[in-house]
């Protein structure tokens, strides 16, 4: 079989893994019934497969070996699986939650109303006009802070019901069950993930269903800039009772103008005027040129004039064909076109690193996919070592065995008297193994952005100080954090989504009101010791080894609860009113003392000038 040359295979997004040979061959590693899959998309399917082969220990199906027997002696031992669990682990923290923060920022008890202006007894005429106007602005600052506190409560009342009931539904829905399997199954090793939400008539509630990201097929060329697609489907091919693929199944939800009502035969209906009739709810509206669309109120305030249409069509697989190019006329109908009454697509899409421009995210396991295979190899080469290690070796001199003799557990050789056995030492070369292995191992620890203690390849020492450990640990956590960066608009997507959905189809439950926002609260990446941490924070402040900002941005890291470095320095600073005191004793400056506090100095009025006494 000829193999297409490297320099021809794209340098896409999966061009990491250009160097496989199955990269060259999608079409042909995937098989017939996958040639329903566009071209350009066989090598993201292709690229898939090999991630999660990674994944789960059966890399060695797309080794570029020589024969079945190589494949077979393959080693592999869960280092990729150790990577993709140890950054789960840190990116979905026990602690991880969905919140809505103006449900936990209860207003204050009583307005914040400003000082009422005050008026000299013995105010002359000028005196009392500008206090007539300072009254006035300040009645009306008061008239809105006091509408300001009472709309606050009302809204926090309003979110608290919206959070409880979010807090409910991700619990009963198992949330964040699922959000690990996306993860760990999927967008970590793979690239990508995928969640749909649909509405469980049965339950009552908004369901979440995790769908493999090779069966996402968004049209990148509709949409928000290729981040919000308007036209998404999703294709996966279904087997018979014999395990093959009979059958291919397209879920599609579409973006589109409202339609008018349609009877049980699918006509349109029409009023006594011909003109079309709209569903329940819906209305015509006309602009100055004349032209008519159907509106929909939706209940949480919007007026859309688009909706989100699914269909599901399902074809038999017959001659390799561009699913694109299916003819839906020829299809079985398993769920007519439905309306779903809200103008979003519900299928959110997390991919792994932020990809605006691509769409499509990386795999975590992209940079040492080549390091993988080297270990693989380089374990298989220490078992065969040491399985020829631990068979004795002798060299004999003035004397043979005979042909029947084996080398083995208790065997017994005959031997010339004047023979002698000369023991052959083979554990140096094993040696050099161990060290090649752990160089490898190294690699892949800065390659994979997971540290050798984080694997668990190497323990912290137990008397280490707590900064020492966050150090160790800090590639670790960048890694983490740019993967929480995706998580962010996609994990709040799904509250937001939650929400219009239920009230859509059930606001008994969830009543019309604008959408609460919804926030993501992560956990510290990894357990710290944060009484070790402070003690040796705070003694390399005060020895001045290090600024007040760097040290918050540890406590940042370490889980302390700080949501702004350099604003928490300036909260700092405005309380402290003696270095404010010793910076305007060493400079002699007191506006410098002041901007330490956050405050502006301003120049005292000049005295006024004395009238001449008369004296001479």
């Amino acid at each position: 079989m000829s193999l297409p040359p490297r320099s021809l295979k794209p340098e896409d997004r999966w061009a990491e893994l250009n160097f496989k040979d199955s990269m060259g061959l999608a079409g042909r590693v995937l098989g017939l019934n996958m040639a329903w899959l566009p071209v350009l998309e066989q090598r993201r399917m292709m690229a898939y497969r090999i991630f999660a082969a990674y994944r789960d220990n059966n890399a060695s199906k797309f080794l570029d070996l020589d024969s079945a027997e190589d494949r077979h002696e393959h080693r592999e031992y869960g280092d990729a699986g150790t990577i993709v669990d140890r950054l789960v682990a840190g990116l979905l923290s026990t602690e991880t939650r969905l919140f809505i923060e103006a449900a936990e920022n209860a207003p204050g008890e009583e307005p914040n109303l400003p000082p009422m202006p005050e008026l000299a007894e013995d105010a002359g005429v000028v005196e009392r006009r500008i206090y007539d106007v300072k009254l006035a602005a300040w009645e009306r600052a008061v008239d809105a802070e006091i509408e300001r506190w009472s709309d606050s409560i009302e809204e926090h009342e309003r979110t608290r019901k919206i959070a409880d009931w979010l807090d409910e539904w991700a619990e009963l829905e198992r949330l964040w069950l699922k959000l690990y399997e996306m993860e760990s199954e999927n967008a970590v090793p793979q690239g990508d993930g995928v969640v749909v939400m649909s509405w469980d008539d049965e339950k009552k509630r908004p369901a979440v269903t995790v769908y493999p990201p090779e069966a996402y097929m968004p049209d990148l060329e509709s949409g928000d800039q290729r981040r919000f697609p308007t036209v998404v489907s999703l294709v996966s091919e279904v087997p018979d009772e014999s395990g093959q693929s009979r059958w291919l199944d397209r879920i599609q939800y579409r973006l589109g103008p409202i339609e008018p009502a349609r009877d049980p035969d699918g006509n349109v209906m029409v009023d006594a005027d011909g003109r079309p009739v709209p569903w329940k709810g819906d209305r015509w509206v006309t602009n100055e040129t004349g032209a008519s669309w159907i509106v929909r109120d939706a209940p949480w305030g919007e007026v859309q004039n688009t909706t989100c249409y699914k269909t599901h069509l399902r074809w038999e697989i017959g001659a390799a064909v561009d699913w694109h190019q299916l003819d839906p006329a020829k299809a079985t109908v398993v769920v007519p076109r439905q309306d779903l009454r809200h103008n979003f697509i519900p299928v959110v899409h997390t991919p792994n690193t932020p990809s605006t421009k691509h769409h499509f995210g990386r795999s975590s396991l992209a940079r040492c996919a080549q390091i993988l295979d080297d270990l693989g190899a380089h374990d298989r080469d220490m078992a065969a070592a040491s399985a020829l290690a631990a068979t004795p070796m002798f060299g004999i001199e003035n004397g043979t065995l005979p042909a029947s003799a084996q080398v083995k557990a208790g065997a017994i050789w005959q031997i010339p008297a004047e023979a002698k056995l000369h023991p052959i030492q083979l554990e140096a070369d094993i040696e050099d193994l161990i060290r090649y292995g752990d160089h490898l191992n190294d690699r892949l620890a800065t390659s994979s952005g997971v540290t050798s203690a984080v694997q668990g390849r190497k323990s912290v020492e137990s008397n280490a100080s707590g900064l020492r450990v966050l150090l160790e640990y800090r590639p670790y956590e960048q890694n983490v954090n740019v993967l929480r960066l995706t998580r962010r608009d996609s994990y709040s997507l799904i509250g937001k989504m939650a929400q219009r959905i239920q009230q859509v189809n059930a606001p008994e439950v969830l009543p019309e009101g604008s959408t609460a926002p919804v926030s993501v609260a992560f956990g510290p990446i990894i357990p710290t010791d944060r009484t070790a941490i402070i003690e040796e924070v705070t003694k390399l402040i005060k020895e001045h080894l290090v600024s007040r900002q760097t040290a918050i941005e540890w406590l940042l890291a370490a889980g302390f609860g700080y949501d702004d470095a350099a604003a928490e320095v300036d909260r700092i600073n405005a309380e402290d009113f003696d270095g404010a005191k010793l910076i305007g004793e060493a400079t002699n400056d007191d506006a410098l003392a002041a901007k330490h506090l956050g405050l502006e100095l301003t120049a005292a009025p000049a005295p006024p000038e004395l009238p001449p006494t008369g004296l001479l």
